[in-house]
């Protein structure tokens, strides 16, 4: 790095991005929030940054620009016969480490409407929890997930700021 005179840097926050933002004296700095309101540490760096670029309007503060969530498009690369079926597929997104709570309600909404085709993504953690009927598609993760949302009627999920600008892209509710 001593080749390159560093100008500014943008941080998209966490207490990681703490040590980094306050080193850097004399330099433009920029934090990302990507959540609907501003985290604690972006709390505390905000006196310390030239501005804090937000992806929802709900967030006042004097140094706070609209910018929205960089989202890169994939191309689709994962498939299932599901997808050619015409009905509707729900999603149940636990993230990459799994959320319980999500899991479970994707087992209770599969022991209450058994014909209903799901695709379950529990995350490490949680994938041998729980028995699924053969309706049930469940996957430890999904690569490039956003490049499929569109194919789910209905999706439900933890909802963190990247995952609801990855639904407002794919258009679903």
């Amino acid at each position: 790095y001593k080749n390159y005179e560093i100008k500014s840097i943008i941080s998209s926050g966490g207490f990681v991005s703490i040590p980094l933002i306050l080193s850097f004296k004399n330099r433009k700095k920029i934090l990302l929030e990507s959540n609907t309101t501003i985290g604690l540490a972006n709390k505390l760096l905000a006196n310390y940054v030239s501005y804090i670029g937000i992806q929802f309007p709900t967030i006042k503060h004097k140094k706070c620009i609209l910018t929205g969530n960089p989202i890169k498009v994939f191309e689709a690369k994962f498939d299932h016969p599901f997808f050619y079926l015409n009905e509707p597929l729900i999603l149940f997104v636990g993230g990459s480490n799994g959320a319980f709570e999500i899991v479970k309600a994707a087992y209770e909404f599969n022991n209450l409407y058994p014909n209903i085709k799901l695709f379950v993504i529990t995350g490490v953690h949680y994938y041998d929890t729980f028995t699924f009927n053969n309706n049930i598609r469940k996957f430890k993760r999904i690569e490039e997930l956003s490049s499929i949302l569109h194919k789910f009627r209905l999706v439900i999920s933890r909802a963190g700021g990247a995952t609801i600008t990855e639904l407002l892209l794919a258009n679903v509710v």
